[in-house]
């Protein structure tokens, strides 16, 4: 039995670029600065400086570590980012 391949998605900079605004949107919602962030959820500095500014990609098992050090889910952020932006 052959087994089916999954089509990936490309990801797009419209993407990289939602990711990002949603993170600096939490943080700073949260009043947090990149160097609190980093240090309560263990996410290097650099790391979520280039995520909020959509010139790196994540995991979503670091973007969950982040979202939960800013004690909300992911949905929560996209949902607050899209209300915010209408």
């Amino acid at each position: 039995m052959e087994k089916k391949q999954r089509k990936k998605r490309e990801i797009s900079e419209n993407d990289l670029t939602d990711v990002g605004k949603m993170v600096r949107l939490a943080r700073i919602q949260a009043g947090f600065s990149l160097r609190d962030l980093s240090e309560n959820c263990g996410v290097p500095y650099f790391m979520i400086s280039n995520i909020e500014n959509g010139k790196a990609g994540t995991t979503i098992y670091t973007l969950s570590r982040i979202m939960s050090c800013l004690d909300k889910s992911i949905r929560d952020g996209f949902n607050d980012l899209n209300s915010f932006e209408m």
